[in-house]
């Protein structure tokens, strides 16, 4: 991936509205991008997106995790 294809996908991943709860519009970016890389997105009871691919050792395993939503903050005044 290059650096422009790169900075193109984080500014499209942090600019998806995504609070808590409301994942309409970060979940499709997330799917195809597992997509792209060969694997088959799936869904927990939770919300949470996984993929599992196989690798080249069995008895070798690599987890990534991120958070998909975004801090959210209602101000209710100022002082």
């Amino acid at each position: 991936m290059t650096r422009e294809e790169t900075l193109d996908l984080l500014t499209r991943l942090c600019q998806a509205h995504s609070p808590g709860g409301y994942d309409a519009e970060i979940d499709p970016l997330v799917t195809d991008l597992f997509g792209q890389y060969g694997g088959a997105c799936q869904r927990d009871p939770a919300g949470n997106l996984f993929v599992l691919r196989p690798g080249r050792q069995p008895d070798r395993r690599v987890i990534v995790t991120a958070h998909k939503d975004e801090l959210g903050v209602i101000v209710k005044r100022v002082d």
